[in-house]
């Protein structure tokens, strides 16, 4: 693996402004983490794109499979990255020696309401990873290439358990694999990114 983070974003044909939203996002960020690190940190782009509507888990999986870089973040088309997402959990990485890192983020919705905080998920979801009390994680996360790889990706068998209350998702059993292979865990305790809610977001299932 080079040296670098490559953002993997999936996406359908149908959703051009979602993606391009996302993709400028990380362009942002991107920028950022060449004015602290230089080029010691390159940022790579990767955009798998799903024509034959296989599903979000499937893609994502295929798209970490491309991936040559000793860091993968991952980023739906239907979130954004703030400038300082990537810089936040890469500081984070290095200063924790962790693995695998995931921040806060917030709602934004079409009528222009937004919503952060620990109650969405529950305070769990803000918290270290227990796993005797498991909490909700999202796709969202800056990983370890080779661990992502070991723990399988996400490749994903939807079983219809819940956690929480919420439906299991490929975000959950991704971070469990990835904790069963020995992953260290941080989390940022910042907003880093949002979540566009367009009325047909599918979390907690790997579909579109």
């Amino acid at each position: 693996m080079k040296p670098g983070i490559t953002v993997v974003v999936p996406t359908i044909p149908v959703r051009p402004v979602m993606f391009e939203r996302a993709v400028r996002s990380v362009f942002e960020a991107r920028e950022q983490m060449h004015l602290r690190f230089g080029d010691n940190v390159p940022v790579y782009l990767h955009t798998p794109l799903d024509v034959m509507r296989e599903g979000a888990a499937v893609v994502r999986h295929r798209g970490l499979l491309d991936v040559r870089t000793a860091w993968v973040a991952f980023l739906d088309d239907d979130d954004a990255m703030h400038p300082d997402h990537l810089v936040e959990l890469f500081t984070a990485a290095m200063e924790h020696q962790a693995d695998y890192v995931w921040s806060r983020f917030q709602i934004r919705f079409p009528d222009g309401r937004t919503f952060q905080g620990p109650q969405f998920l529950g305070e769990k979801a803000f918290q270290q990873w227990n796993d005797e009390d498991p909490c909700q994680t999202t796709v969202t996360t800056l990983v370890r290439t080779q661990l992502a790889l070991d723990a399988g990706g996400f490749l994903f068998d939807d079983d219809g358990s819940e956690v929480d209350g919420n439906r299991r998702g490929e975000d959950h059993v991704f971070t469990l694999r990835c904790r069963k292979a020995g992953g260290t865990f941080r989390h940022v305790e910042k907003v880093t990114w949002d979540w566009w809610h367009h009325g047909r977001n599918t979390s907690g299932l790997p579909v579109w």
